[in-house]
């Protein structure tokens, strides 16, 4: 194959590889500004791991609605598959964006459960 039909190819492969990296780079490591302690609540200094994952989700959620948020809401209905609908989908991402969407706590949603009897199961000897 000639040299000019494989150099832009080359150059737009190295160039999406570049932007891949400064993205997910971007999203990783680099420490959140104001806007985003302040969106977040975050402390300042070291960030646990539950808020460096609150930050990841903000990035994303920013960059979401930023880009396209209608491709964004779309794919996010069609995984739920219709359980949701889309512009409850919007409000959520716009709010996860905005920082003022807080998880819930899955382990303090659940409901006590009261275990009643034996808590062990007690197996039988063979006969014979």
């Amino acid at each position: 194959m000639p040299f000019l039909i494989r150099f832009p190819f080359a150059v737009l492969r190295a160039v999406i590889v570049a932007v891949a990296i400064t993205f997910s780079g971007w999203v990783q490591a680099v420490p959140p500004d104001a806007g985003e302690r302040q969106a977040l609540g975050l402390p300042t200094g070291a960030l646990s791991d539950g808020d460096r994952q609150a930050l990841r989700t903000l990035r994303l959620a920013r960059v979401a609605v930023d880009v396209a948020p209608g491709l964004a809401v779309d794919l996010i209905a069609h995984q739920g598959q219709g359980a949701v609908a889309r512009d409850e989908i919007e409000t959520a991402l716009r709010a996860m964006a905005d920082g003022s969407a807080k998880a819930q706590d899955p382990v303090a949603t659940l409901p006590l459960r009261r275990i009643t009897g034996a808590k062990f199961v007690r197996v039988d000897p063979p006969e014979g």
